[in-house]
Parts: structure tokens; C-alpha cells; sequence
């Protein structure tokens, strides 16, 4: 008996069910990146929104942080860059206004969902979001992200965060209606 086309067929079979359960990404992503290995990464960040409120007692602690609320919107490439966007919206210290950032993302390390290098449309520097446990979101400023105002635009009235206590932000994710246009 025989026993190779069987067994051809059976492996045949196996791989073509894994490559259905496995091609379908965690998340809306850009065709370009979904991967069998992106549906399966534990690094993939869900898109959705991300926030963190500081109270009143960790400001206290952190005179150097102006950052005292913070949301992170993070959706499907809307540049063509086949990545991720994020729109952030700041509400800051001592100014009541809101502070917004937003632009492109690309994947990057040993997965392209591993990390996400993020570009806002300001003049500041890149921003790096990644997935951190718990299923919340590390937001890593290693530079000075410049926000603009939001009642005057990109162009008229920015602020700069980037101080010490303002290179890492932990957000959870939360409800899209805290996020802006939510």
C-alpha cells in the first residue's frame, strides 16, 4: 500500500487550514502587513484608543510633567504608507485647552507590528508605540513631541513635551468615545 498521496494530502490539507486561521490579521492592518505572523504576534496592538489620567497626588510628585491627560487614537493607514495612524489629544498643565499630535506610522522589528515608529505631521520628533502587557500601550517620546493647540492649528501656537518625567506614558485601552471623534 501506497501511502505517500495520502500523506501529501493530509499535509496539503494542514497547511491550508493554518494559512486560513493564521491569515487573518488581529486587527484591520494594511494588506502589505497582514501576515500569517502578525495575526499570531503577541506584540500586535489593537487598534482602538488608549488613555491615562494622572490624579492630582502624581502631578504633585512630578512637577517637571505637564502631560496630565493623555488619549491615543490608533487606526488603519489613512497616509499610504502601509502602516498605522495615531491622533493623540494632550490636555496639559495649567493650560485648558487641548494639545493634539497625529501622523503615520511603519512597523518595525522583529515583526513589522513589534514596534510602530510614528511621524506626527508637527515638526517634533518621532514617537514609538508599542504593545505593553496587560494589552495597554507603552507610548515612548524618546525626543521632544511638539503638539499644537487646538484652537489655532499645527501653524499659530505649539507646545514641546519631552522633559524626564515625560519619555514614557502607559495608556489603557478605553471606550473610542474618549477619544476625539469617538
Amino acid at each position: 500500500m501506497n501511502l505517500r498521496k495520502p500523506v501529501i494530502t493530509a499535509v496539503a490539507i494542514a497547511m491550508a487550514a493554518m494559512h486560513t486561521v493564521f491569515a487573518m490579521p488581529a486587527f484591520p492592518v494594511s494588506p502589505a502587513l497582514a501576515t500569517p505572523g502578525h495575526a499570531r504576534s503577541p506584540h500586535v496592538l489593537a487598534m482602538g484608543c488608549y488613555a491615562r489620567t494622572y490624579p492630582a497626588q502624581h502631578m504633585n510628585r512630578s512637577p517637571g510633567q505637564s502631560v496630565r491627560k493623555i488619549t491615543v487614537q490608533i487606526g488603519p493607514d489613512t497616509y499610504g504608507t502601509n502602516g498605522i495612524t495615531f491622533g493623540m489629544d494632550a490636555r496639559l498643565r495649567g493650560k485648558p485647552q487641548a494639545w493634539r499630535a497625529g501622523g503615520a506610522c511603519k512597523g518595525e522589528g522583529a515583526t513589522s507590528a513589534a514596534s510602530w515608529h510614528c511621524q506626527p505631521d508637527t515638526d517634533g520628533a518621532p514617537v514609538i508605540i508599542l504593545k505593553a502587557s496587560g494589552g495597554n500601550m507603552l507610548l515612548e517620546n524618546p525626543g521632544h513631541l511638539q503638539l499644537f493647540d487646538d484652537r489655532t492649528g499645527p501653524d499659530l501656537n505649539t507646545h514641546t513635551i519631552g522633559g524626564a518625567s515625560e519619555r514614557q506614558f502607559v495608556l489603557m485601552p478605553v471606550d473610542a468615545k474618549l477619544c476625539k471623534g469617538g
